[in-house]
């Protein structure tokens, strides 16, 4: 196995360095979405029928104020099922999802999987 920063976090996250074109299985430890991506995940999520995130930290952010009555719906969900399943929910207005994440979430040798721009930055904190 290759001996850097990225095998070493496979293998403390129970995966093997892979194969060339061999799929990767990871645990992830830190999911970030935002008002968009968030939306469809934790529908779902629902739809799963799992009652509790299973990561240690799951953070929906959004990046803005919510702008007519769809979106203020949308928002409303985002929060009571945050709330529901152990994810943590950012009021709006906060700034941008990865800004939030890396001043207030963001660690050494944990795993993100992100689905907002800006994410990459976590990088810096030897993340994968």
């Amino acid at each position: 196995m290759a001996n850097h920063l990225a095998a070493q976090l496979f293998a403390s996250h129970g995966a093997l360095w892979p194969a060339p074109g061999a799929p990767v299985r990871l645990r992830m430890d830190h999911v970030l979405l935002d008002e968009r991506d968030g939306l469809v995940a934790l529908l779902g999520f629902e739809a799963l029928g799992r009652a509790r995130v299973a990561c240690d930290v799951a953070l929906i952010s959004p990046a803005r104020e919510a702008d007519g009555p769809d979106a203020r719906d949308d928002l409303a969900y985002l929060q009571a099922v945050a709330c529901a399943i152990g994810a943590t929910f950012v009021r709006p207005g906060a700034g941008p999802p990865a800004a939030v994440y890396r001043r207030g979430f963001a660690a050494p040798g944990r795993t993100l999987l992100a689905a907002v721009p800006g994410a990459q930055g976590a990088g810096a904190f030897g993340m994968l």
